[in-house]
């Protein structure tokens, strides 16, 4: 609870330039993040499982009977 209260006091003090700045920061990051996980993670997976459809892919833990 300890961030929802710091978030809570962030907005209590009512700079919304600082909030602005925040939000655009949290969406480059989130840019930054999505860039890494799809020309960096998946690029090996693509070269693993030779096809670029992973929706197609399915892992079977148990199966049904």
């Amino acid at each position: 609870m300890k961030i929802f209260d710091e978030f809570k006091q962030f907005i209590s003090r009512g700079n919304p330039l600082d909030l602005a700045i925040e939000v655009i920061i949290g969406g480059a990051f989130g840019k930054l993040v999505n860039s890494i996980a799809d020309n960096l993670l998946m690029l090996p997976l693509v070269y693993i499982t030779s096809d670029k459809r992973f929706n197609s892919l399915k892992f079977v833990l148990k199966k049904k009977i």
